[in-house]
């Protein structure tokens, strides 16, 4: 059976991310893992345990904290139940980055469904979230999600290409999701200063790639932008595309910093869902 992970923090995008899951796990057959990482010191007590008398009064805090995400955890895969899912739940102390990457290894996972508050300015370089993170070093398919979603009203994809031959696993994954859903591929070649390519073309290559792939029930579009993250969402939304989907390349470190990392971009600044899926090297 196929695997969804939803990591949960119980914020609002999150419950999007699982309402969401519910439907994908639906129409796939396949089992959600809930998991929630708490990031607080874990050395004075046990998820199960009662509270030590003599403790400080941090310590029966933070496990009182613990019994409240359990059963909040335990609430929400009940009622993923009563919809004939098979679900199970886990919280996990730590850094919610580590702990989610290594679930995901650990377990198989098959897709990722999160929610993402999006940021903006000088934090999205500096900071970032764990969204981001997990989009950069998934090895299996990243759905971020920010609203409410309705699945059946996913009837065309956006697919940003650069025609590279890394996007393989890319490929293959917006074609199953395509069959699934029965929706339309729209394939986009963004010209942006730093990219420039004569329309002609860039529809040649659009035309050269879907041959290549075997696309069928396919659109192919040629648009230009200054920045290609705000040029993808902005054809988004103005052509009302149910979803985007994209592959990343994973930089990180400097060279995510000075090239960027547009999936990532893109994902923090639209409000329709994000598929994203690490490219081969």
């Amino acid at each position: 059976m196929k695997k969804i992970l939803v990591p949960t923090d119980f914020s609002e995008e999150s419950y999007h991310a699982i309402n969401f899951a519910k439907e994908f796990a639906q129409k796939i057959g396949a089992q959600i893992d809930l998991l929630h990482v708490m990031e607080v010191p874990y050395s004075s007590y046990s998820i199960v345990a009662d509270v030590k008398a003599g403790i400080d009064m941090e310590t029966i805090f933070q496990s009182q904290l613990i019994r409240a995400s359990m059963k909040k955890l335990e609430n929400i895969a009940s009622s993923i139940a009563d919809n004939g899912i098979a679900c199970t739940h886990q919280l996990v102390p730590g850094n919610p980055f580590t702990k989610i990457h290594e679930y995901i290894l650990e377990k198989k996972c098959d897709w990722i469904f999160m929610g993402s508050k999006g940021a903006s300015g000088i934090k999205e370089v500096l900071v970032g979230s764990n969204t981001e993170r997990i989009i950069r070093h998934a090895p299996c398919p990243v759905m971020t999600v920010k609203g409410e979603t309705d699945l059946s009203k996913i009837n065309h994809i956006l697919f940003p290409t650069d025609n590279s031959p890394e996007q393989l696993k890319v490929v293959k994954a917006v074609k199953e999701l395509q069959e699934l859903l029965d929706a339309q591929i729209h394939l986009l070649r963004l010209v942006t200063p730093r990219n420039f390519l004569t329309e002609g073309r860039a529809k040649e290559q659009l035309e050269e790639f879907a041959t290549t792939y075997g696309f069928k029930n396919f659109n192919f579009h040629v648009s230009e932008a200054d920045f290609a993250d705000q040029g993808i969402v902005d054809f988004a939304v103005e052509n009302q595309m149910g979803m985007i989907a994209m592959g990343t390349k994973g930089r990180t470190g400097l060279s995510h910093v000075i090239a960027g990392s547009k999936v990532e971009d893109v994902a923090n600044h639209s409000h329709i869902p994000v598929l994203s899926l690490k490219m081969a090297k």
